[in-house]
């Protein structure tokens, strides 16, 4: 469905919409002539802006029959917010500094802060609110009751702003031509639509700029996937998102992966709009968060860009965090370690069935993708437990890495001749590491007494290393190993951070969320291990595969 020609339809000679949002989307297009964060992927009007429009147009298909209709003032709004929702990326602040003097490292907060900003924008370029010299206009009508409700769904196009923009609708009334508007709705779409559009033509890989790990995973991201549309469901007015992503070849170790981080969040965004969407349509809309997937390999060579290591290796670290439920405190203090890269030492106490599996392998993504080391010894290995042997292992672990460094394009880094595995105090060894380290010493249980003393002794050692690490020592009983080393104890999960869980990552809203959480700890006891496999069900009902080749 054409919502633009549809608008036009139902135009009025005293009232010209149509007409108003011609010049509204010219404005846009002058706004977006050139994209001032190169970084981004494409946000322009004639292309990003003309593909949510048909995105909607496909959402809103059925609905457009019933009596639950948008009616012209709410086409309007959404329109002009489809053209206009992203303008906060082309005159963004941060303090006294413009775009032009951004460097990569502010694109979280550009990212994360932009819809207020366009909202901000809207109001002050139509109402020439202290305005400036070259300055870009919005040639848009000053009426109120168009304006405001334009800027707020806006707003909420971004997933930290949409609840509260719902809570602005709910204290306001806005009614265009005095009929009423449902502007949770409208911002409910937007959202939904701007989350859909996710498609090659967005992916900018300008060879003048490096990206960062982050910046080049949404771009690769984009570059993968063909096609995103929306189709009639069972019933009809459930609507289905369908996917097609062509991988390159040799790329079979992360497709899985990629396909996971644009599903799980497409199904997130899914589930926090339908109650929006079945309240606001007396149940006559809402989306399925099961897509349908289309995979392919690309059969022509050097056509897809592969993955390059430092973005997979950032997917894999948010894959990884995302997946822990209930430790949100240790991941801070952990990333505090490396904003602050100090010597530190833990001890965890991790009994049977816990999540320490998943927590180590979000610390190996998380120091792999920092560029810090990663030394992980687990002592519940059938292998040699004596110093001598230990000493080795680090040993051989410290200059194995050393022989394998390689950059994002396969370049060696360091010597390719064999190395001869160095000697020394555990101290001494680390230092040859020369970065940051975080060592793991897992299920210290199975070490003698006579090698706990050892181990320890060595520890406390390295903490006069030149080179900060992070020491991390597991056990399974609550006996200390180590006077002065911060205890964290990895004990059942309770209820309360399943909710959050739920909420933050499932896209649940709270009330349903604690009834599942109820469900979930009945069945679970609360026991990390067998609610991690309930999760992973859930996920993997994200997707559906309608066809590979």
């Amino acid at each position: 469905m054409n919502l633009e020609t549809l608008l036009r339809e139902l135009d009025s000679a005293e009232v010209d919409l149509s007409g108003r949002l011609e010049r509204v989307r010219l404005s846009a297009n002058a706004i977006w002539a050139h994209q001032r964060l190169v970084w981004f992927t494409d946000h322009t009007s004639t292309r990003h802006s003309r593909r949510i429009i048909q995105l909607l147009g496909e959402l809103l298909d059925r609905l457009q029959g019933t009596d639950q209709a948008l009616h012209r003032s709410e086409l309007f709004v959404l329109l002009t917010a489809a053209y206009v929702h992203d303008i906060g990326m082309q005159d963004f602040r941060i303090g006294d500094r413009g775009p032009e003097t951004f460097a990569i490292d502010d694109y979280e907060l550009i990212r994360d802060r932009h819809p207020a900003r366009a909202k901000d924008l809207i109001v002050q370029r139509v109402l020439r609110i202290d305005p400036e010299r070259g300055d870009f206009r919005i040639d848009l009508d000053d009426r109120l009751e168009y304006l405001l409700p334009i800027a707020l769904v806006s707003q909420g196009h971004g997933s930290a702003f949409f609840e509260s923009t719902l809570d602005e609708f709910n204290r306001a009334d806005y009614a265009p031509e005095n009929h009423p508007l449902r502007g949770a709705l409208l911002t409910a779409l937007l959202l939904m639509a701007d989350e859909l559009d996710l498609h090659e033509d967005r992916a900018l890989f300008p060879q003048e700029m490096a990206q960062s790990p982050l910046v080049s995973l949404h771009h690769h991201v984009n570059h993968y996937v063909t096609r995103v549309s929306v189709r009639a469901g069972t019933p009809p007015r459930r609507r289905v998102m369908q996917i097609s992503f062509s991988f390159p070849p040799g790329s079979a170790s992360y497709q899985a992966e990629v396909r996971s981080f644009v599903v799980d969040k497409l199904a997130r965004q899914a589930r926090r709009v339908n109650p929006v969407l079945v309240g606001e349509t007396a149940g006559e809309l809402e989306i399925d968060p099961r897509a349908g997937v289309r995979e392919t390999t690309e059969s022509i060579a050097h056509a897809r860009r592969p993955l390059p290591d430092s973005a997979l290796r950032e997917l894999r670290e948010r894959t990884a965090r995302h997946a822990l439920i209930g430790r949100s405190r240790f991941v801070e203090d952990v990333l505090a370690w490396f904003a602050d890269v100090t010597h530190v030492r833990w001890e965890i106490e991790a009994p049977e069935g816990g999540d320490l599996p998943l927590i180590l392998r979000w610390l190996e993504a998380a120091a792999t993708s920092s560029a810090a080391g990663w030394l992980h010894f687990n002592f519940a290995v059938a292998v040699g437990t004596e110093p001598e042997d230990i000493l080795r292992r680090v040993s051989d672990e410290v200059a194995g890495v050393a022989r394998d460094a390689v950059d994002d394009e396969g370049t060696a880094t360091a010597s390719s001749d064999p190395l001869v595995a160095p000697s020394g105090t555990m101290a001494e060894i680390l230092a040859l590491r020369a970065k940051p380290t975080i060592c793991v010493f897992e299920a210290i249980d199975e070490l003698e007494e006579q090698t706990l003393v050892w181990l320890r002794s060595e520890l406390e050692s390295a903490e006069g290393s030149a080179i900060p690490s992070l020491i991390i020592v597991t056990r399974r009983d609550s006996a200390p190993f180590a006077p002065g080393a911060k205890v964290i104890a990895l004990g059942n999960i309770e209820v309360d951070a399943i909710v959050e869980h739920l909420s933050s990552e499932f896209g649940y809203w709270t009330e349903s969320a604690r009834r599942q959480a109820e469900e979930m700890i009945a069945l679970s006891d609360g026991v990390p291990s067998r609610l991690h496999v309930a999760f992973a069900v859930r996920r993997l009902e994200n997707f559906e595969l309608v066809g590979n080749e």
